[in-house]
């Protein structure tokens, strides 16, 4: 998680710069000259009521500490302070003030920032039981059925195996080619890829096997061919349905021998090559109207691989849509702490005809504009904003989420303050009969030394 930091030597300098710039959480010791942590606290909670304070103390310092928590701080870190213990509390504090954001939405308009809920629990409300990703270099699923065809793949990727990847556009069939090739023992070779569909016929066949100067008008100089340049490395071969009948003989003569003849030449050239096509059509459709070679593709299919759309695998639209988060919001250097949960659910019940592809460009474009700390509906694209559900909708799709984060939140400050109920109130701000009333509520089991 990233944060936006600010340092002060003082607590009149925090103060000063804090009515024009407020901050989301304080981290203060308490022991200050002029004034201590407990009056800056004070202020802090009147210039900006929803800011949290994380308290610097000495060790046994409790009656500090208990001034500190009547006035609501919202955690207390003992020096010396290691960095992954300020992790932990910040986080902590971030999840908490989340809470609080989703419990104002269900009584009060959303407010503008966004709002979100522990993003662990989004997952299991959306889906249900989310899986361990499956991560294949950039491809990633948690799709059950798919992580055991990856698994398979992974390990054809280390022998000389042709692969046939099948699959709707944008699926990330390329993805999973580049992996094959990082695994394999060629990836020291070029990884080269070449989509069959964007050529006009008259070009492919220079592109794929080469030509010498004066092969036709305008070959002026020599210039290898893909097959050439794949020698001790990867050919991929992207919508291989579309290579023209006319080159498929010259295609496969080149698997068998590992040789290429450039146009214009009469002297082989060695091309020694993992091969590796993928498409979006029904090539054993199109071998039985005699459209692709049946020799050719019995040669190409080594191991196939059918890449399921995103609508089948909706746990990935969670997987994918959490790596492209990350992944833009790290190329923005931006803070941000998730997506709205009724966002979320949206996402997950569209269909994505364009699918990864797809996903990619609205995840990208909400981060690129997103200006709170959550992607909201007014960060996505039109045409996605008017799947935005209705109020009454809205509030029971988030109610079962909100419940889960409230039984978390109060089962690790529990923890936090060592089972002591009290204590564990105090700082949640809520009394103790309406703590017991919770713990109940929600089943959480009290060891029986807890005070």
């Amino acid at each position: 998680m990233r944060y936006n930091v600010r340092t002060y030597n003082n607590s009149h300098d925090c103060l000063a710069a804090f009515d024009e710039q407020p901050a989301d959480i304080v981290i203060a010791d308490f022991r200050m000259p002029e004034l201590d942590g407990l009056t800056l606290l004070r202020c802090v909670r009147e210039a900006s009521p929803a800011a949290e304070v994380i308290m610097i103390t000495g060790k046994g310092d409790m009656e500090i500490e208990r001034d500190a928590l009547s006035n609501r701080v919202h955690d207390f870190l003992s020096k010396p302070i290691s960095l992954p213990e300020l992790a932990e509390s910040l986080k902590r504090t971030r999840h908490y003030q989340a809470f609080l954001l989703e419990q104002r939405y269900l009584t009060e308009q959303p407010p503008s920032a966004g709002y979100t809920v522990k993003f662990s629990v989004i997952k299991e409300e959306a889906i249900g039981e989310y899986p361990t990703p499956y991560v294949f270099g950039e491809f990633q699923s948690g799709h059950p059925p798919l992580i055991t065809r990856l698994k398979q793949l992974e390990i054809v990727s280390l022998t000389n195996l042709n692969i046939l990847l099948l699959g709707e556009s944008g699926v990330g069939k390329e993805l999973l080619a580049r992996a094959a090739h990082e695994k394999s023992q060629r990836y020291g070779g070029n990884f080269v890829a070449i989509n069959c569909a964007t050529l006009p016929e008259n070009l492919i066949e220079s592109e794929l096997f080469g030509y010498e100067p004066g092969a036709f008008t305008g070959a002026n100089t020599r210039k290898p061919g893909k097959l050439a340049l794949a020698h001790a490395g990867t050919l991929f071969l992207d919508e291989i349905a579309e290579l023209p009948k006319t080159l498929q003989p010259k295609l496969l003569r080149a698997l068998e021998e590992r040789q290429v003849e450039p146009l214009g030449s009469t002297k082989s050239v060695t091309a020694d090559f993992r091969l590796i096509c993928a498409t979006n059509r029904d090539l054993g459709g199109i071998v039985r109207e005699a459209e692709f070679r049946e020799d050719l593709y019995y040669r190409i299919h080594g191991f196939t691989l059918e890449v399921p759309p995103l609508r089948e695998r909706r746990a990935d639209i969670l997987v994918l849509g959490e790596h492209f988060l990350k992944k833009y919001t790290q190329e923005y250097q931006k803070a941000l702490l998730g997506i709205s949960p009724a966002v979320w659910s949206s996402l997950c019940a569209h269909d994505w005809p364009g699918n990864g592809r797809e996903l990619e460009g609205v995840i990208h474009q909400a981060v690129a504009l997103c200006e709170g700390d959550f992607v909201d509906w007014q960060d996505l694209p039109l045409a996605y904003q008017a799947q935005k559900p209705s109020q009454a909708s809205l509030e029971a799709l988030l109610a079962p989420a909100v419940k889960a984060l409230e039984r978390q939140f109060i089962l690790e400050a529990l923890q936090q303050k060592g089972w002591n109920r009290g204590q564990t109130a105090k700082a949640l701000g809520i009394d103790r009969k309406t703590l017991y009333r919770k713990i109940q509520e929600h089943r959480i089991k009290v060891p029986s030394n807890g005070a």
